[in-house]
C-alpha cells in the first residue's frame, strides 16, 4: 500500500453503497489501537476497512505489538486485516462489528501451521447496507502445504538443537553450572560406549592434538 491508498472508494450497486478505506503500514498502525478506522468522512454507507496492520483474536507469544479485535476502537462496519500471516477468520463482535483475516494467500515458512493451513480468499456479500454473508473460497491454484513444503531440513535443525542441549546438560556440574571439558576424555568416553577400534582412537585423538597446537599458533 501506499500513502494515496489512505483515500477512500465508494461502490454503488442497485441495494447498498459501499464505502471502502486503507490504512498502509506505518510506524503508528497498532500504537493505542491506530490504524482500524476511516480517517475521512463516509457517510451512510456500508464501511469495509482495510489495515495493514497486527489484528489479533488471542494474545501472541511473539508480537509485543499488536491490536485485540476485542476492545479495538472503530467506525468501520467490517475491518479486513492481514499482517499476520496465519489468519484467524472471521469474528463477530456483540456490537456488531466484524473482523476478518482470512491469513495470507502465499506461505512464507515451512511451519507445520503453514503446512496445514488451506489458502483461501474471502467473498464478501453486502446487501441493504448491511452485511449478509462472507464465503471462504479456497484458492485452487495453491496446492496443500505438504506437497510444496520441505520440514527435512527443519526438523534435522531441531534434532541437533536438541542433541546440543543433550551434550550441554551433560557437561554441567552438580550446581548448573558449565564445567570444563576434556575433549581427549570425551571422545575416549564415547569409543568405549560405541566398541570403536583403539587405532580409530588413537587417530581420533592425534587429529584432536593437532588441531589444539593449529589454535595456539
Amino acid at each position: 500500500m501506499t500513502n494515496d491508498s489512505t483515500k477512500n472508494i465508494f461502490l454503488d450497486g442497485e441495494s447498498s453503497s459501499v464505502a471502502l478505506s486503507f490504512q498502509p503500514y506505518s510506524h503508528e498502525i497498532d500504537k493505542d489501537g491506530f490504524g482500524y478506522s476511516p480517517q475521512n468522512p463516509i457517510g451512510n454507507h456500508f464501511k469495509i476497512h482495510t489495515a495493514h496492520g497486527m489484528l489479533l483474536d488471542h494474545d501472541p507469544i511473539v508480537f509485543d505489538r499488536y491490536t485485540y479485535v476485542g476492545t479495538v476502537e472503530t467506525e468501520a462496519d467490517l475491518v479486513l486485516c492481514g499482517h499476520d500471516h496465519l489468519g484467524f477468520g472471521r469474528y463477530d463482535r456483540a456490537d456488531g462489528k466484524t473482523f476478518l483475516n482470512p491469513g495470507a494467500i502465499c506461505r512464507l515458512s515451512a511451519s507445520e501451521a503453514e503446512i496445514e493451513r488451506t489458502v483461501n480468499v474471502a467473498l464478501i456479500t453486502v446487501e441493504n447496507n448491511k452485511l449478509k454473508d462472507i464465503e471462504m473460497i479456497p484458492l485452487q491454484s495453491a496446492k496443500p502445504g505438504e506437497e510444496v513444503l520441505d520440514r527435512s531440513r527443519i526438523e534435522a535443525e531441531q534434532k541437533r538443537q536438541y542433541a546440543m542441549e543433550e551434550f550441554s546438560a551433560l557437561i554441567q556440574d552438580k550446581d548448573g553450572g558449565q564445567a570444563l571439558v576434556d575433549v581427549n576424555a570425551i571422545v575416549e568416553a564415547i569409543a568405549k560406549k560405541e566398541n570403536y577400534e583403539p587405532e580409530v582412537i588413537r587417530i581420533a585423538l592425534e587429529k584432536i592434538g593437532e588441531a589444539k597446537e593449529d589454535m595456539t599458533v
